[in-house]
């Protein structure tokens, strides 16, 4: 059985909803998703 995996550069799905993803609270993981999300690699 062969498995095609997406390549690197294809972005995954969001899989939470919109209205939550476009209004980040405050907390103490939101500097650390932000920066992981803003260098580029999956966190």
């Amino acid at each position: 059985m062969s498995t095609t995996l997406p390549s690197a550069s294809q972005a995954a799905p969001s899989m939470f909803l919109p209205d939550v993803e476009n209004n980040p609270q405050p907390s103490p993981y939101f500097d650390l998703i932000a920066a992981a999300k803003s260098s580029g690699s999956e966190y």
